[in-house]
């Protein structure tokens, strides 16, 4: 399973869901085009260019021009082997009061649910759909009972017209005692999902990937960023964060993918002081990065 030389992991459970890998890990980057193409570069050479683009979409208002600017960009920055991980918003992130899934369970966006069917089933790749990703997360506003009832109404409208979707229930890695009352149902969701930022989301997280195997779901960490740590203090960083994300990663038999924010997080204001998060921008926390990526536990692009 892995040289003596390398760092030990436990092997991976199997759960048949939609889109699972047998015994690996699916690496993915994001969260948009540019910084995939740049992030890709990095590891083109070793063979270890991330198999799934992650992006994301609000469902409210969406057509075909803006689904127009998503195909260009997983035409031009993706390969075709790569699978497509598409958060899909029902509110407007960081206004609460903004959401909308209560219309969504309601049937008022049905039309722009098929338009989003139509669209995913011509990209001909997989597709992993995280619907309404970071449920439990205050800044989105969800309502529990609303956001169940329109996770089941946009799988039961996409899956019959979509054949290589698996759907995903994710949560916000700072909020999973509420995580349950979001829950669709074993139905529903082919896949379990949690979005890992802060230090502390680790201690929480166990209990998670626990509950993730006796529902019998695989789990994507479907963002991952060293929030408040970033890499430039290189071999700390990496202790302070990235190592213990990666053994939460190898320890828990679930896991089957993450996508990692390669982002120099100061440049974006609504999140300044999360740091930066770019693994080339320090040559130790690069080194180890892509030590930890060659370890077979990590399924990317074939070629």
């Amino acid at each position: 399973m892995h040289s003596p030389d390398s760092p030990s992991f436990v092997p991976r459970a199997r759960f048949g869901a939609r889109g699972e890998p047998e015994s690996t890990v699916l690496h993915g980057a994001g969260q948009d085009a540019e910084t995939f193409s740049g992030y890709t570069a990095l590891f083109a050479a070793d063979g270890l260019r991330p198999c799934l683009y992650m992006a994301y979409a609000g469902l409210r208002g969406l057509d075909a021009k803006r689904l127009g600017r998503l195909s260009a960009h997983l035409r031009e920055h993706a390969d075709p082997a790569c699978a497509l991980q598409l958060g899909l918003s029902m509110t407007r992130d960081g206004t609460p009061e903004a959401h909308y899934e209560h219309e969504v369970a309601e049937g008022r966006h049905d039309a722009e649910i098929s338009l989003l069917a139509e669209f995913l089933s011509s990209l001909e790749r997989d597709v992993y759909l995280r619907v309404g990703y970071e449920c439990n997360g205050p800044w989105n506003g969800y309502a529990p009972e609303s956001y169940r009832a329109a996770f089941r109404r946009v799988v039961e409208r996409l899956r019959p017209a979509v054949p290589r979707l698996a759907t995903v229930w994710c949560v916000e890695g700072g909020f999973v005692d509420t995580a349950m009352d979001y829950y669709p149902c074993d139905d529903a969701a082919d896949w379990w999902s949690i979005d890992l930022f802060g230090v502390d989301h680790f201690a929480k997280a166990p209990a998670f990937l626990a509950a993730a195997l006796e529902h019998r779901k695989p789990v994507m960490i479907g963002e991952c960023t060293p929030r408040r740590v970033g890499v430039e203090d290189g071999a700390e960083s990496w202790e302070r964060w990235y190592s213990p994300f990666f053994g939460l990663i190898r320890g828990h038999a679930a896991v089957k993918a993450f996508c990692y924010i390669n982002w120099e997080w100061s440049k974006h204001p609504q999140w300044a002081d999360w740091g930066n998060a770019r693994v080339q921008d320090h040559p130790e926390v690069l080194r180890r990065y892509r030590a930890e990526l060659r370890l077979p536990l990590y399924g990317h692009l074939p070629g």
